[in-house]
């Protein structure tokens, strides 16, 4: 297998009878080498935010032991205090690229950091990503969990990519052209995930488990689409190794467009109570 060759890395969340997802407990030992490098981001945020940080918590391959050393990224977000401002987005931006360029520096292993801040209110808004990340995929590293305080989500709950995927398609494709030649290969693999999660959503319930890995997005929709199984095989390949040339471009594009259609259907299904819906060839 050569090293730019996708690899099948990762884990379902299997549903049980009643479609419930299972729940994280909202702690968890985080393995070595990751550790130290997740105990420095830990203090950043305690340096930065102090008193408006109510609890940290990482995600990701991170939080389920299964990250790669060189290949990972650390996904992070703390959850304010209720009586905290709205957080300053500019300040927030220029702390996140601080924090990434001075973690991959000092911990080589790093691929990338994402930090964020979320209020409180968001994390018990059960239509928030956040909410659903905290239930199943988040552990915490400092503060009071809250993961205990959310009821267990259903797959068909599970709606992030398929409500949003037109939105952040229209802000690639108006986006794209004016981005600095040395940031579209990360907006090229920003889109890219977007376009494998959104797959797994489109057949999760016939599944009957999820995921958020990228590989096994892949082969759910594969198995599910198998028409249009090279067509995620090369979103796979641009998340997992972006590049930024034209063909990648045109390709998401119309592979996007119709992966559009397919969020608009799963949404109207949703609308009018259908349990089921077709997928058509």
């Amino acid at each position: 297998m050569g090293s730019s060759t996708p690899r099948r890395i990762g884990a379902y969340l299997l549903a049980d009878e009643s479609g419930f997802l299972p729940s994280q407990s909202g702690t968890r030992q985080i393995k070595r080498p990751w550790v130290t490098a997740v105990d420095h981001l830990v203090n950043r945020y305690l340096s930065e935010w102090g008193a408006d940080v109510h609890s940290i918590y990482v995600r990701g391959s991170v939080a389920r032991n299964l990250a790669i050393p060189g290949v990972s990224d650390i996904d992070s977000f703390a959850v304010l205090v209720p009586e905290s401002a709205e957080p300053d987005r500019g300040r927030l931006a220029g702390w996140s690229a601080e924090v990434d360029r001075e973690v991959r520096q000092s911990f080589p292993f790093v691929a990338g950091v994402e930090v964020d801040l979320v209020p409180v209110g968001a994390v018990f808004d059960r239509r928030n990503f956040y909410a659903f990340v905290m239930k199943t995929a988040a552990v915490c590293l400092h503060g009071e969990s809250l993961a205990n305080r959310l009821r267990p989500f259903r797959l068909s709950e599970v709606d992030f990519q398929t409500r949003y995927f037109r939105e952040h398609l229209e802000v690639f494709i108006t986006e794209f052209p004016e981005e600095a030649v040395t940031e579209r290969p990360a907006f090229v693999g920003w889109i890219a995930k977007r376009f494998l999660r959104l797959g797994m959503e489109l057949v999760m319930e016939r599944e009957k488990r999820y995921s958020p890995d990228l590989y096994l997005c892949y082969e759910s929709f594969a198995k599910h689409y198998p028409q249009h199984a090279k067509s995620m095989y090369r979103a796979l390949e641009l998340a997992v190794h972006p590049v930024a040339d034209e063909g990648a471009e045109q390709f998401l594009h119309g592979f996007g467009s119709w992966l559009a259609l397919e969020a608009d259907r799963r949404l109207a299904a949703s609308v009018q109570g259908c349990g089921h819906w077709t997928i058509n060839s």
